[in-house]
């Protein structure tokens, strides 16, 4: 028979939202995909609290996922976001964003900084994915399928 779980056990993973990845140095990029390395420099400029926490969160990740120092910075980076509404046509409105992956770095260009935050996560997916700090190049478009009228905490 399963042992029981303790009341309120589940709340101990909350204190680490980020867990190692095993099998991560055995995986070999393929040709086409970028590395990231340490030294890695993310940079989300002006951008407000929102996606400067993604940003944190997301160097978080790639130590104790893959064990790569990343540092946020400001100006030039690795990884660049910014807001720029104007430019994303495909995917216009609340939490819209385009993650450019070439061999130069990654840039994301969102609606708003939700959609920032969200482009970070969406990258921390694809790495889980493939359980490897690589990125297969390409410029894919998301949006929401739904837009909430307000956040619950939990």
């Amino acid at each position: 028979m399963p042992k029981m779980e303790e009341a309120y056990a589940f709340r101990k993973d909350y204190g680490q939202p980020h867990k190692r990845i095993p099998g991560a140095k055995g995986r070999k990029p393929n040709a086409d995909e970028l590395v990231l390395t340490d030294g890695l420099t993310i940079s989300v400029g002006e951008l407000g609290q929102v996606a400067k926490i993604a940003a944190k969160d997301f160097a978080a990740y790639l130590k104790t996922a893959f064990g790569i120092r990343a540092k946020v910075v400001d100006g030039k980076a690795d990884i660049a976001a910014c807001v720029d509404p104007d430019t994303l046509t495909e995917c216009k409105g609340y939490m819209g964003r385009r993650t450019c992956v070439a061999a130069q770095g990654v840039t994301i260009s969102a609606f708003d900084e939700r959609g920032v935050a969200q482009a970070f996560y969406a990258l921390e997916d694809r790495m889980n994915r493939i359980r490897a700090p690589y990125l297969t190049p390409g410029v894919p478009f998301h949006a929401p399928a739904f837009s909430p009228r307000m956040i619950h905490s939990g």
